[in-house]
């Protein structure tokens, strides 16, 4: 029972690189993204479809970015959560800025912006 008292979610994004560094000073990539999350018994639900504009440079180690998307994203919350106002849906530029590290463990940092609110996120991965 306690498993399912988490976050679960889900998703794809596609990438199409159209400006290369080695045309360029940077390289230009235009994204379409979807996800799909639920939580907490399914007392929460929502999706998301982003599309947008990532700028980047490569330093070797160092891969600092810069995007602006277009994102949609809904949700709903049961009745048992939220009485007055179940779901919403909002339309919203998202505008980010971020790096990426090349260590044995990648690590990536990143700030957002999505309706001017400031959101952070860290990621450490591994590449195979």
């Amino acid at each position: 029972d306690l498993l399912l008292q988490t976050m679960a979610s889900v998703g794809l994004l596609g990438k199409w690189t159209f400006l290369h560094e080695r045309d360029s000073i940077a390289s230009g990539a235009l994204f379409l993204s979807y996800t799909q999350l639920s939580g907490f018994k399914d007392t929460f639900k929502g999706k998301d479809f982003e599309i947008g504009l990532v700028v980047s440079r490569d330093y070797v180690r160092i891969k600092p970015y810069v995007g602006l998307g277009l994102l949609l994203a809904s949700g709903t919350v049961s009745k048992s959560v939220s009485p007055l106002d179940p779901q919403e849906t909002v339309f919203s530029p998202h505008l980010f800025v971020g790096t990426e590290i090349e260590l044995p463990m990648n690590v990536a940092l990143q700030l957002d912006f999505t309706e001017l609110v400031p959101t952070g996120s860290l990621s450490l991965g591994y590449r195979f």
